[in-house]
């Protein structure tokens, strides 16, 4: 926004952001927190479960798609005793669908009064759940009864134990800040299921998680069937009954997914890892699209090319950028341009040689290539300073980064690099294929999150994950790419990584052959002056450590000491140089920023309070 723009916001404005800050502002103090927590401070009297269990068939002339299902008719009469000021409207109940892998059906709900007066509520079903919020706008007092009926069905299922089918509710809501002075509940199984039960049944009283065990009462009943029933009192916070009946498997027929929901799962399940394929192939025809210019033969060579320094030399091989520094700073000593000094208060020798390198300014920088003469004169030596220390310098690390993002417009206007338009086009193929993959992965998972179809979820998560990287690596490929030149440019430096390579006898021969006999005498000098010249390639390459090895030798061999490198033994130039390195690579880095719903079988004893279905919260309104 500029400033011609500005404008003077209006005092109604102001005053409306001062009230919204000052509410926001009360909401934080604890007589705020207070408040909200008033609708929990009452006690339930009472709660009463009743639940019918039994199986419905389905109707003469019935489609293939009914099939016999489980049904419990549940109700629940609750007795709050709230405070006789004015708290509370009402209690919200919410009930879990999920059971094991599926996912029970919730019927149509009542909610009367303890006359059989209709009472008002409203549901909301979501996020596997249905919440009734009963009552209205006028506060209720005292003892206030509640009783609420619905249905579920599918409720028997087969959960961890293949040999056995569960009916396994929670008969209080696992969640309820209220202490319960009074709980009874009964079971009545009818007599067509009775016949199916295997032993006894189980029961677990507790906090969740709690394999506490509780008795149940069990009577036959008149008409074939059984019921159970169990009471206690009180029963603290959270503290909640669960109860488990085994049957005969095959009681309830078990319908796949397929057979439950047809296609439409499967088909949105593979929508992700369909669109994530289609990206990858995509993305393989980016890396063809992407392909450099090749060169030719690569043939050893010592010559370095001084129209290909350091710099230039790292644009075109992309992973050798993190020695470009280093290599540029030896690329300007032994041209001359600057010599390496110890800094610090006292000189150092021995495993102290460089500890703190000085870089001083000797000689012009016209005798270098444009790129490298920049990187001197504005990453280096910035204004008219003629010393430089390399130990973690801030400024240098700075005026470095300034100066790489130029290294690459060089590149290209030398030629060696070029934007590729079908590179271009392939990687904007494969961003929005990627796009597309990550976004209908997105959306399969929601739909999937269900219980009924949440083990098709991990299809499409794992789809996402694939478009994801998919993206990030077809973001990073390059469209910038060489061209023959670049490649030809490429091979040198190909060849300058073989001549070092080779043994010291091969690197001697090539200096003698018939090819460089007549204009190269073989004698140490030379040997020196060939060898100090790859240098700077040598650490560009990775080749530091083998490379000053060999040039120490030689330095050795010639008693000869680099004008560079004043004041260094020479028995110490490797470990001198190592020093040189990473005060170079220190500098150059300082410049950047771096409860409900049943899992496990509890059949047998092997259950817990809390681990069937339903349960849900309870709470005041």
């Amino acid at each position: 926004m500029t400033a011609a723009r500005v404008r003077r916001p209006h005092r109604s404005l102001a005053i409306v952001l001062c009230t919204i800050l000052l509410a926001a502002l009360a909401a934080t103090l604890p007589g705020a927190a207070s408040a909200r927590a008033d609708v929990e401070d009452f006690t339930f009297s009472s709660w009463t479960v009743e639940m019918d269990l039994s199986l419905r068939h389905p109707g003469p002339g019935a489609g293939p798609e009914v099939h016999t299902t489980s049904v419990v008719e549940v109700t629940e009469t609750v007795v709050a005793d709230f405070p006789e000021h004015d708290q509370n409207r009402g209690i919200i109940r919410s009930i879990p669908l999920a059971l094991g892998d599926g996912q029970m059906l919730f019927g149509a709900a009542q909610v009367f009064d303890e006359h059989g007066d209709p009472v008002p509520f409203e549901s909301s079903h979501g996020g596997g759940e249905v919440t009734l919020e009963i009552g209205d706008d006028d506060y209720v007092h005292g003892e206030t009864t509640y009783v609420i009926e619905y249905s579920l069905s599918d409720v028997i299922a087969t959960i961890d134990d293949e040999s056995v089918q569960e009916f396994y509710p929670n008969l209080l809501p696992t969640e309820h800040p209220q202490t319960i002075e009074q709980f009874a509940a009964e079971i009545r199984v009818d007599a067509e299921l009775a016949g199916a039960m295997l032993r006894d049944a189980s029961c677990y009283r507790g906090a969740a998680d709690d394999s506490s065990p509780c008795e149940l009462e069990a009577v036959e009943l008149d008409d074939g069937g059984l019921a159970y029933s169990y009471a206690a009192g009180p029963l603290a916070a959270d503290e909640t009954v669960t109860v488990d009946l085994g049957f005969e498997p095959g009681t309830v027929p078990e319908l796949t997914l397929f057979e439950e929901q047809g296609w439409r799962p499967y088909l949105i399940a593979a929508a992700g890892p369909a669109t994530a394929l289609a990206a990858l192939i995509l993305l393989l025809f980016q890396f063809r699209a992407s392909r450099h210019a090749r060169g030719g033969t690569v043939i050893p060579r010592y010559e370095p090319d001084e129209e290909l320094p350091p710099h230039l030399a790292a644009r075109l091989i992309p992973t050798l950028q993190g020695n470009a520094f280093p290599a540029a700073v030896l690329w300007a000593g032994v041209n001359g341009v600057l010599q390496i000094e110890e800094g610090g208060d006292e000189p150092g020798d021995g495993k102290d040689a460089l500890k703190k390198p000085l870089l001083r300014k000797t000689g012009s920088t016209d005798r270098l290539h444009p790129l490298e003469r920049r990187f001197v004169d504005t990453a280096l030596f910035i204004g008219d300073g003629g010393t430089v220390s390399l130990d973690a310098n801030e400024t240098v690390g700075k005026g470095y980064e300034r100066f790489t993002t130029s290294t690459a417009d060089a590149a290209v206007d030398e030629g060696l690099l070029a934007e590729s338009k079908t590179a271009m086009r392939a990687r904007s193929r494969t961003l929005i294929a990627g796009a597309v993959a990550v976004v209908a992965a997105v959306v399969a998972t929601i739909l999937l999150l269900p219980a009924a179809t949440e083990r098709l979820a991990p299809w499409a998560i794992g789809a996402g994950i694939a478009a994801i990287a998919i993206l990030i690596v077809g973001a990073c490929v390059p469209v910038t790419l060489r061209t023959d030149a670049g490649a030809a440019a490429k091979e040198r430096l190909d060849g300058l990584r073989e001549y070092m390579k080779l043994s010291e006898a091969e690197r001697l021969q090539m200096l003698q052959g018939a090819g460089t006999a007549e204009r190269v005498e073989v004698d140490e000098r030379r040997v020196v002056d060939v060898y100090e010249r790859l240098l700077p390639y040598a650490v560009l390459l990775g080749l530091e450590r083998s490379w000053t090895e060999e040039l120490q030798h030689h330095y050795e061999q010639a008693d000869y000491t680099p004008a560079w490198l004043p004041g260094q033994s020479m028995q110490y130039f490797p470990l001198a140089l190592a020093n040189v390195r990473t005060a170079a690579d220190s500098s150059a880095s300082v410049g950047g920023d771096s409860g409900g719903g049943a899992s496990a079988s509890g059949f047998g004893g092997g259950g817990f309070a809390g681990g069937g279905f339903g349960g849900g919260s309870v709470g005041g309104r």
